[in-house]
């Protein structure tokens, strides 16, 4: 498989009492392709939010994300990357817009990799990537989680 696209749902975490506990995922989605080119280097389209200032250069999380994971498992075999965004989730407004980058570029990636890395695994990297696991979880699992941080490991 040279291409995957991946759908991430918006999420708020910080609900109620549960401060960096307690995340929902939201029925609005990023949709982002990856897909690995012979033109070596990054290419990104983006449509919709942040489509007039995301560039393709490593900082971007949903090119480092991606970068990650297939590092770790591909020994940094050089690829030429395509990345095409449909960003629904408003930047900067509290409902995870980075999370739903790290995810897709993680998933992506594990993804071409023939699912190399569980998700709970996959949580551990999103949650070194973002600091904490309460936007990242339910945008890898969806639904309500309850997060925590135990000897430095993730749990949902």
């Amino acid at each position: 498989m040279k291409k995957v696209t991946v759908r991430v749902p918006a999420t708020s975490a910080n609900c109620g009492p549960g401060f960096d506990t307690l995340g929902l995922a939201c029925t609005l989605y990023n949709e982002t392709t990856y897909e690995i080119t012979d033109r070596k280097g990054f290419q990104l389209e983006v449509t919709g939010e942040g489509s007039e200032y995301l560039k393709p250069f490593g900082r971007n999380l949903a090119f480092a994300s991606f970068l990650r994971i297939w590092n770790k498992i591909t020994d940094n075999e050089r690829i030429g990357l395509k990345v095409t965004m449909i960003n629904r989730i408003p930047m900067s407004r509290g409902l995870g817009s980075s999370s739903s980058a790290i995810v897709a570029g993680l998933y992506a990636a594990n993804a071409l990799c023939d699912d190399y890395y569980t998700k709970e695994e996959l949580l551990d990297v999103a949650t070194d990537i973002e600091g904490h696991p309460d936007n990242v979880a339910p945008a890898l699992f969806g639904g309500f989680t309850i997060s925590c941080m135990e000897k430095g490991k993730a749990h949902s």
